[in-house]
């Protein structure tokens, strides 16, 4: 459960600067929606805590803008992605941006006195369409994590596609429950 909550706080640090003339960098939108969001927890975790409906709306309005959902969504259904319908896509899209939404909001006030820094890695992002920003992040009372983010720019936007905390990335960890869920039952029993 651990390891889900700090997911959840991973991609919350993810929040845009919309305010920006120019297109931030992945390190930028790390660096600077960490600094925020942490902030916010800090000052206003007593009643964010007792205010979950604005928790869900801080997360909706500040976070989800700078994740692409749909990429995100495709690479978690990975080949049942090409099978399901367009009618399939749009429900499993919705759905889990939903259940995304409500895992921010149970675990985002947890976390005062997080610290996240930047730790450069020499020839990690030669990619200039695909960019990894890697951190750590340090809960009180436990020992650092890796957290990595991983982008993509598209139609001239930085969106984060997948995190990765401590070598499990979150894409992978979906795929896997999501795929066995499938083979159990169906896409829209997984959906529903």
């Amino acid at each position: 459960m651990r390891g889900m909550s700090l997911i959840s706080l991973a991609l919350a640090f993810l929040v845009a600067n919309t305010a920006s003339a120019t297109t931030p960098r992945p390190n930028q939108i790390v660096q600077e929606t960490s600094e925020k969001i942490l902030e916010i927890i800090n000052n206003d975790a007593k009643e964010l805590q007792d205010n979950p409906k604005e928790v869900e709306r801080l997360v909706d309005e500040i976070l989800l803008p700078v994740i692409d959902i749909n990429a995100f969504a495709k690479l978690v259904l990975a080949h049942n992605w090409r099978k399901a319908s367009v009618a399939q896509r749009k429900r499993f899209i919705k759905e889990f941006k939903g259940m995304l939404i409500r895992t921010y909001t149970k675990y985002l006030v947890d976390y005062a006195g997080t610290k996240v820094k930047l730790v450069p890695k020499k020839g990690s992002n030669q990619n200039p369409k695909r960019q990894v920003v890697f951190t750590e992040v340090t809960v009180p009372g436990t020992p650092p994590l890796a957290v990595d983010y991983s982008f993509r720019l598209k139609n001239g936007k930085w969106t984060a596609y997948n995190v990765t905390v401590d070598g499990l990335s979150l894409v992978h960890l979906f795929r896997t429950d999501f795929t066995r869920e499938i083979n159990d039952t169906s896409l829209d029993a997984l959906i529903d």
